[in-house]
């Protein structure tokens, strides 16, 4: 039970996946710590799916020029990676030769989806052939975008992607594939981070990214999401607020390291590191509590989610994606104490961002 899912912008592709793995015959489950929630197990409710086991990386990047995303069984998704890894470095380089692969093992891989992308040099500086393919996935066409999905979480991200989808004919594609796949990611970790619902489903935990750029594969590195909210008040009258918390994405070789602070009226801001490996691993990086890893939260991308109370908004939340020079937020440790640092002009653009999702009559404090 997972999410996957490839969107193509022009036949620019994106791919995303969560890192959520789960089983539904634990009779005592282990306690599982999430960014979003520590000790989930003990937290979901008794219509859940099943109970979270671990986390991993859905989305994976072998050898530089290969990239899969694998819904469903783990061991049948590992033995097809495994063996599509094979094929290509003996020479797989088409669509068809990565399906001819798949023929070859589809009685021992019937309970997984797959999606994926091939790249290969086309002569021209930076440029790439990309061969995709896609394993038991639905298709859609949402905003004029190719989207090919899968996994419990699907019907869910489906509901999200017109609101998250972001075209501009202004700028370049990969651009709008990458703003759109942050807003759509944004999205999914605010509403994780809000309700935690989608974890009685046993998909989420984090998202990841990846495209094509500069002639190869890679995951959308150094991003900060930060949360907020509008409530109202009476008489009209709504409240902007933050939420006391920072999550932090980045790659340490393949491994992501994700890093929350949680901000408390009184006492030490609580700070907790996940780190997350690919399917096909190597040994993970030493990271020592106290090292420069422990509150590295420097980032390219800054994205906040907002969240609307029930009946002041129609679509219920609002995403902005900035392409940042680090000068909006700054999280420094100054002996014992962190201070989180905010340009008034960037809460501004957020206050500004989410004024138009008001339904009419309301107005902030």
């Amino acid at each position: 039970m997972t999410l996957i899912g490839r969107l193509s912008f022009s036949g620019f592709p994106v791919m995303f996946g969560d890192i959520l793995l789960s089983r539904t015959n634990q009779d005592y489950p282990q306690p599982i710590n999430l960014p979003a929630m520590s000790d989930v197990n003990s937290m979901l409710p008794d219509e859940a799916w099943g109970y979270v086991s671990g986390v991993t990386q859905k989305l994976n990047i072998i050898d530089n020029n290969f990239m899969v995303a694998w819904a469903g069984n783990y061991l049948q998704a590992r033995f097809a990676i495994s063996h599509l890894k094979k094929a290509i470095r003996a020479g797989a380089a088409t669509s068809a030769d990565i399906k001819t692969a798949l023929n070859d093992i589809a009685p021992e891989i019937q309970e997984i989806s797959l999606l994926g992308l091939l790249v290969r040099p086309n002569g021209q500086p930076n440029g790439v052939h990309i061969a995709s393919f896609a394993v038991d996935v639905e298709t859609y066409n949402i905003n004029d975008v190719d989207v090919r999905l899968a996994g419990t979480g699907q019907w869910h991200v489906k509901e999200l992607l017109p609101h998250a989808i972001q075209r501009n004919d202004q700028i370049p594609l990969i651009e709008q594939a990458i703003n759109s796949s942050i807003a759509l990611s944004g999205a999914l970790i605010g509403r994780e981070m809000d309700t935690a619902s989608n974890l009685a489903q046993m998909w989420g935990g984090a998202i990841e990214i990846g495209f094509v750029a500069n002639g190869r594969l890679q995951k959308l590195d150094r991003v900060l999401h930060i949360q907020s909210r509008v409530v109202h008040m009476g008489d009209g009258v709504v409240e902007f607020q933050f939420w006391p918390k920072l999550t932090h994405y980045r790659y340490l070789e393949q491994y992501l390291l994700i890093s929350t602070i949680e901000l408390f009226e009184q006492g030490q801001p609580k700070l907790e590191r996940y780190l997350v490996s690919p399917m096909i691993r190597n040994s993970p990086p030493t990271i020592e509590k106290d090292s420069q890893y422990h509150l590295d939260f420097a980032y390219d991308y800054v994205c906040c989610y907002t969240s609307f109370e029930d009946g002041i908004s129609d679509s219920g939340y609002e995403v902005l994606v900035i392409r940042s020079a680090q000068n909006e937020l700054t999280v420094v440790r100054e002996g014992d104490n962190i201070l989180i640092q905010w340009e008034p002009a960037f809460i501004k653009r957020i206050i500004d961002s989410t004024r138009n999702s008001l339904k009419e009559g309301y107005r902030y404090d």
